[in-house]
C-alpha cells in the first residue's frame, strides 16, 4: 500500500511539472513547441521540438530550411544550434541538448520557407527542472 502511495505522489509531482506545449502562428503556419521527453530535466539528454503545420490545411510543413535555434538561459546566450527535420514525423524539427542546471530559458528558432527569402523567427519559453525534485527517496 505504501508503494502505491509513493507511485501516486510521484505521478502527480511529475504531471505538475510537465513542460506545456505552446502554440504560435507565423507565416501561415501553426507551430507547436515542447521539450521531449517531458519534463525537461537537468543532466539528461532532451529534445526541443517544433511541429509545423499549414494553418488552413493542417498538413505538415516540410518546406522549411536553414533552421537555427538560439537559447537564452539564465542570462547567457547559447547557439546557434542547427534544427533538423525528423525522418519519421514530417513537419517536426528538433535540436538536442543536455542542460546542466535547472532554470528558466527561451529559445528562438529562425528559418526560411523554400522559394522565399524572408527569415521568420518564433520564440518560446521553457523550463528545466532539477532531477532532485522528481526523485523518490
Amino acid at each position: 500500500m505504501r508503494s502505491l502511495f509513493y507511485c501516486i505522489v510521484a505521478s502527480l509531482t511529475v504531471a505538475s511539472m510537465v513542460f506545456p506545449h505552446e502554440r504560435r502562428e507565423i507565416g501561415g503556419m501553426e507551430v507547436v513547441f515542447g521539450g521531449e521527453p517531458e519534463p525537461v530535466i537537468d543532466g539528461e539528454l532532451r529534445f526541443l521540438r517544433w511541429r509545423f503545420a499549414d494553418v488552413g490545411s493542417k498538413q505538415p510543413a516540410t518546406d522549411l530550411k536553414d533552421l537555427q535555434a538560439t537559447i537564452k538561459f539564465e542570462g547567457q546566450e547559447f547557439g546557434p544550434f542547427e534544427a533538423r527535420g525528423s525522418r519519421r514525423d514530417p513537419g517536426m524539427y528538433q535540436t538536442h541538448h543536455v542542460f546542466t542546471k535547472p532554470g528558466e530559458g527561451e529559445v528562438t528558432l529562425t528559418f526560411k520557407r523554400e522559394g522565399k527569402s524572408d527569415v521568420l523567427a518564433v520564440t518560446f519559453p521553457f523550463r528545466v527542472v532539477s532531477r532532485k525534485t522528481i526523485e523518490i527517496p
